[in-house]
């Protein structure tokens, strides 16, 4: 008699798959692994859970469940060990499954099943395909051009120290003149904490409460390389709060760059949200912050995915000017999929 399949979950992938060895044994097969929402629909505030489909190690023979099948792999048949540890860890860093069920299908697709048995080799073929699938570009200016950056997000994400650390990277690596203005004069802690890093960095800065204040900034700076304005976080679900940084946006010039940022802690839909409600500023980039945060980056990833705009630069720490690095595809894929 076959044994029936049996399903497992958990919050967590590592505790779903440990209820499948305690239950099953070590040579369990697992069959899918899938992100789903425990209890009724109703319950909006429930925590998605992990589900685990396996069978005992005994049975997969008798059943034919070891016979690979590359075209079904994501829907059902049995997939080498390398490929569930790596589906069930993008799904945990919080890419969408459907997004995930993509990039395994073109590993098992684009590899043998001798490579797909060999943990090494599926990851360096999921990082290629993540990497690929991740645009990334610097906008600071070249020697002698100038450009305005303005930063713009929800609040508490991080945008004053990474105003600051791009105004750093431009002075101390690229060698270029710097200055800073900060319209962000909402929060006491924000004008503190700009000051603070204006005068490490030896480079002026300019606070400015109207956009006619801002208009004589931008002209007073008009000798440096780059101007990096620091904007106050907002609200995207209050309409005012729109208007009034879409009305400081004004005197800035129509060949700024404007970067959203966006922290590793946020949520994905959280993130789609606030890009949506910041399109009316013409976004150009993004920065990610907070790398250092989290053990989860996936939501970053499916943002990018979901704007089509170039990352441009990586911040995980408090240190400036050290924790700022020009984004790179290979080190977000790596990030995604550990070691």
């Amino acid at each position: 008699m076959t044994t029936q399949a049996k399903t497992f979950r958990a919050p967590t992938m590592p505790e779903a798959l440990a209820k499948v060895q305690i239950e099953l044994g070590p040579e369990a097969v697992v069959l899918g692994v899938r992100k789903v929402l425990d209890g009724p629909a109703w319950q909006v505030w429930r925590d998605p859970e992990f589900e685990v489909m396996a069978l005992p190690g005994d049975e997969s023979a008798s059943t034919g469940a070891m016979v690979w099948e590359p075209s079904t792999a994501t829907s059902g048949s049995v997939m080498p060990e390398p490929v569930t540890h790596f589906s069930a860890r993008l799904i945990e860093q919080g890419l969408d499954e459907s997004f995930v069920n993509k990039i395994i299908a073109s590993a098992v697709d684009g590899m043998s099943l001798r490579g797909l048995s060999e943990r090494r080799m599926v990851r360096d073929f999921l990082s290629r395909a993540l990497a690929s699938r991740l645009t990334v570009g610097e906008f600071l200016p070249r020697k002698g051009e100038q450009r305005v950056v303005a930063l713009v997000g929800i609040s508490g994400v991080g945008k004053t120290s990474a105003a600051a650390k791009l105004a750093a990277y431009a002075r101390y690596n690229l060698g270029r003149s710097v200055a800073l203005i900060s319209v962000d004069t909402f929060r006491v802690g924000a004008l503190t904490q700009i000051q603070t890093f204006a005068e490490i960095l030896d480079v002026p800065l300019s606070v400015c409460y109207t956009p006619g204040e801002l208009s004589a900034a931008l002209a007073a700076h008009a000798d440096k390389d780059l101007i990096v304005v620091d904007t106050p976080g907002r609200n995207t679900r209050r309409a005012l709060e729109m208007v009034e940084i879409t009305t400081l946006f004004t005197p800035l010039p129509q060949s700024r760059r404007t970067y959203f940022v966006a922290s590793a802690t946020s949520k994905t839909a959280d993130l789609a949200e606030a890009t949506t409600a910041f399109k009316g500023l013409g976004l150009n980039g993004l920065i990610f912050t907070k790398l250092d945060e989290t053990g989860g980056v996936g939501s970053l990833y499916m943002l990018a995915q979901g704007v089509g705009l170039a990352v441009s630069y990586f911040c995980s720490g408090p240190r400036v000017p050290e924790d700022i690095e020009p984004a790179s595809a290979e080190r977000m894929a790596e990030l995604l999929l550990g070691w």
